[in-house]
């Protein structure tokens, strides 16, 4: 009698805890809905887009342009489009539904991946859904959202790592010869590609003492290949020094989310802090669980996400599979049978279903915060879209006007131009950018490099100190001013 309610008790408990992880997995994942939710709006947070957008659209009608297509201060410029297959797909959803079907597709790559890729490998490892919903919570950044070339990496860094892994565990697969031709869609969409040469090789060297004499040659042919498909773009070899340059451009180093995360909004990185603080105690505490090339991939990401804003992402991709391994071998984070509930048919719904609630959830709330019947315009702190119409019902002022690179964009996007900077920093280099940045903050000499471009327009965000100097110029004359951005012109000389 005694034992048989002692089983009841213990029955019950477990009954209780299991229903407490669903309650605790539901709230949880509703508060990753919440975080998805409310950063839809930074789809159209970067500027990047309208001349990612506008170059696409660009090639889709006539072509790679050998020189500059915006500018008016970099005329035969020559220009490397490093990232033209990504251009063209954001060129192509362009011309057939504008930026809103742009945006859509966009955030919809990055629902995939949150609602669908990473869930989906810890489940399938076996970690019990409240874990998952639980990490999920903490990685949600700014750079996730972002309409850029970048998306692309993270899919593709995503797949990689789940080909590699099973090439870690299983041993050779077919699998293994997609990487060559991953790597030319890689290496033509977003300069991101050498994380793919160094995932391959990290794993490869890591396995190949392994491998009998036969599976080493093959996996040394596939390596080779996967390199030699860098090279593989309309540029040739030109494309390495062209991406590894950013490395050491100063114009580059001076971008705000190019800075440490703890320097960037740090309040609001707390939760992606608090994620890797986390993990690496589950690292540390379970790397019996981690292979050294886990271990390795770990400490790059870790490093390049808490010194870089912008690469928050890439810290989260690297350590996510790796994280997954160590919850799956603790029993109070798995669950005891991994095996999908009634088979094939099962494993087929816990497959689908998060594609479904992806698309649902990226629908509605995107639809939500920018309606399909509404003007889609950029959602910076300052706003030029009124500037930029204002722009367009007055063309003559565009001639030689300086203009900040935001507003730039703006002008691409348009169709108004050329303009005098946009947010290519890279293609303008270091001299000119310093030269740009010394006008819009009015440091000494700005008047004399404005009369040696011949500026007689300007179009600057109100918060710049170059727009309160030409507000209490008396050479220059406010035509427009919303509170947000203002047009100027010169109306006289010295």
């Amino acid at each position: 009698m005694v034992a048989t309610m002692f089983s009841i008790s213990e029955e019950s408990i477990n009954k209780l805890e299991r229903a407490a992880e669903l309650v605790f997995a539901i709230v949880l994942g509703a508060i990753c809905v919440s975080l998805f939710s409310d950063n839809v709006w930074r789809v159209f947070q970067s500027s990047d887009t309208a001349w990612l957008v506008k170059t696409g659209e660009y090639v889709l009608n006539h072509g790679l342009p050998a020189t500059d297509l915006f500018s008016w201060t970099q005329p035969g410029k020559p220009w490397i489009l490093y990232q033209w297959f990504f251009e063209v797909c954001l060129g192509f959803f362009y011309k057939v539904g504008g930026l809103w079907l742009t945006g859509l597709v966009g955030l919809f790559v990055f629902s995939l991946i949150y609602f669908w890729l990473l869930p989906i490998s810890m489940a399938t490892k076996g970690v019990k859904p409240v874990f998952i919903a639980g990490f999920l919570c903490l990685i949600v950044t700014p750079s996730w959202f972002w309409l850029r070339p970048q998306l692309f990496s993270f899919l593709l860094i995503i797949v990689f790592l789940r080909i590699l892994e099973d090439f870690r565990i299983n041993g050779l697969k077919r699998t293994l010869w997609l990487l060559p031709p991953l790597m030319i869609l890689w290496a033509n969409s977003h300069s991101f590609w050498f994380i793919g040469l160094i995932l391959i090789l990290s794993y490869f060297v890591h396995n190949l003492s392994q491998r009998s004499n036969k599976d080493r040659l093959t996996v040394l042919t596939i390596a080779a290949l996967s390199a030699a498909a860098v090279f593989i773009n309309p540029y040739a070899g030109e494309i390495l020094p062209y991406n590894f340059g950013f490395v050491s451009r100063p114009e580059i180093a001076a971008i705000k989310e190019l800075h440490p995360i703890l320097l960037t909004e740090p309040l609001a990185n707390l939760p992606l802090l608090l994620y890797f603080i986390l993990t690496w105690s589950a690292l540390i505490v379970g790397r019996l669980h981690v292979p050294s090339v886990g271990l390795w991939l770990s400490i790059s990401g870790t490093v390049a996400a808490l010194c870089c804003y912008r690469f928050a992402p890439l810290g989260v991709l690297l350590t996510w599979p790796y994280l997954s391994l160590v919850l799956s071998s603790w029993k109070f984070t798995s669950r005891e049978n991994t095996e999908a509930p009634c088979g094939k048919r099962g494993a087929l719904v816990l497959t689908v279903a998060p594609i479904v609630v992806a698309s649902l959830v990226c629908l509605a709330t995107y639809n939500s915060v920018f309606p399909y019947n509404k003007t889609v315009w950029f959602t910076h702190q300052y706003s030029n879209q009124g500037a930029i119409e204002f722009l367009k019902e007055h063309p003559e002022l565009v001639k030689q006007m300086f203009c900040d690179d935001a507003a730039g964009c703006s002008m691409i996007l348009e169709n108004i131009g050329p303009v005098f900077i946009d947010t290519r920093f890279d293609f303008y280099g270091q001299d000119f950018s310093n030269q740009y940045r010394q006008c819009l903050y009015a440091q000494h000499g700005w008047q004399k490099l404005f009369q040696s471009w011949g500026i007689k327009s300007a179009c600057v965000r109100n918060n710049a100190p170059l727009c309160f100097e030409l507000k209490n110029s008396k050479q220059w004359k406010s035509l427009f001013d919303d509170g947000q951005y203002t047009v100027f012109v010169l109306v006289k000389t010295e």
